[in-house]
């Protein structure tokens, strides 16, 4: 993508939204209406969880790699 911005606010969305697929399977085992064995179930809140963050990091370092290249762009702008 080009637009930095853009990217970013994505992939942070995409997070959060991964993080909410934890926030649920965790409430499941809470709450104790899990369908699945609680076992899985705390496995794949975890996995869920580190995935969102995961994503989430990222998406903060495309936001600050972005910001970083904008001023050689305007150079290169410049220039021609």
């Amino acid at each position: 993508m080009n637009n930095p911005n853009v990217h970013s606010t994505l992939l942070a969305l995409v997070g959060a939204y991964v993080l909410s697929i934890a926030w649920d399977f965790f409430a499941d085992l809470r709450e104790g209406t899990a369908t699945m064995s609680r076992g899985l179930t705390a496995g794949l809140a975890v996995f869920f969880a580190l995935a969102g963050l995961f994503v989430i990091l990222y998406a903060w370092k495309v936001w600050r790699d972005g910001k970083k290249e904008k001023p050689e762009e305007k150079r290169d702008d410049a220039l021609k």
